[in-house]
């Protein structure tokens, strides 16, 4: 006779076509009213939900282009004031004191107002800015090295109404034999206009000399303002920059001499220093000892619009730089 055979048998499915393969992070157990019918409810997640665990907020674009910079284009000081409705302050994430409101500016009545925190969202690159409505806030600059040029820069929006003529958007001090410049607006012949004031040190008395009124458009299209100054010889070549946060968007700018003059570095800064009922919502001030291109950042500035998805100039070399991760190819 033959002794019986046994065996397992296997069957394999070989020519798999998946279209989903996940995690069930768990199993909770539910039953009907009468206790009998005991079931689960589960959900499959995919790999992402494990990389996305303890994750911080993404940051805005233009936050992590400005602090993806390296070398001599980082920048000595920065303020993002992307803070929420109830902030007290602003901090520096760089080079500065936190930007406070002291109450009182030195040029008005006190004042009691407190800017309009995170309430603008008239940039794609940036979260909610602070309107600064009747609120004056300063901030002093730890002191760099002078490398004989520096810059600041910051985001602007004013409002579809414009301004009242002559309004100080900003006092910028700094440690030359011009001591102090104020970024004006201005309306010439019907046309919105920024202008700077300029006095000589000492401010208080100090000689008064102003720049013509220059010409751009401002009313309702938010922008990258840029003010710098590059020391050659004994005189002062000044820039005065003005980017749209639109795709496609030039720059429109004005370079003159100021002779006999030096400039020194960035000290001190005030936003709306008299106090005036504004609404110009202001962020991402930063202060920098080199002079870059009217368009770095630019890319940041329109949050990236229209980026392709691969290439030296695409959205995974950015995402790498901005992290500080290598690319081997």
């Amino acid at each position: 006779g033959s002794a019986p055979v046994s065996g397992t048998h296997y069957l394999f499915v070989t020519n798999q076509d998946i279209r989903f393969r996940g995690e069930i992070p768990e199993f909770p157990v539910s039953w009907d009213i009468s206790g009998r019918d005991v079931y689960t409810d589960i959900e499959a997640s995919d790999v992402f939900r494990r990389l996305g665990q303890g994750e911080a907020p993404l940051q805005s674009t233009l936050f992590r282009g400005i602090t993806a910079q390296t070398g001599s284009d980082v920048p000595t000081a920065y303020w993002p004031l992307e803070e929420g409705k109830s902030a007290a302050y602003a901090p520096a994430v760089r080079g500065g004191t936190n930007m406070t409101h002291p109450g009182t500016s030195p040029f008005t009545p006190p004042s009691s107002s407190i800017p309009n925190w995170g309430s603008n969202e008239d940039f794609d690159c940036s979260a909610a800015l602070p309107v600064l409505s009747d609120a004056y806030i300063q901030a002093d600059v730890t002191p760099y090295t002078d490398t004989g040029a520096s810059q600041v820069r910051f985001l602007l929006s004013v409002p579809d109404s414009g301004l009242t003529d002559g309004t100080v958007l900003m006092h910028i001090e700094m440690t030359g034999t011009i001591h102090r410049w104020d970024l004006t607006y201005g309306i010439t012949d019907g046309v919105e206009a920024l202008g700077l004031y300029r006095y000589d040190a000492p401010v208080f008395p100090g000689t008064f000399n102003s720049s013509d009124n220059i010409l751009f458009p401002l009313k309702g299209q938010p922008c990258r303002v840029s003010l710098d100054w590059q020391q050659s010889g004994a005189n002062i070549i000044w820039t005065l920059s003005v980017t749209h946060a639109r795709p496609g968007a030039g720059a429109l700018f004005v370079r003159k001499t100021l002779p006999s003059r030096t400039s020194g570095i960035v000290s001190h800064f005030e936003l709306n220093p008299h106090s005036a009922q504004i609404g110009v919502a202001i962020g991402h001030i930063t202060v920098e000892n080199t002079i870059t291109s009217f368009f770095a950042e630019d890319d940041a500035l329109i949050a990236q619009a229209g980026e392709v998805a691969t290439g030296p100039a695409g959205r995974i070399h950015r995402l790498c730089r901005e992290n500080h991760v290598p690319i081997i190819s």
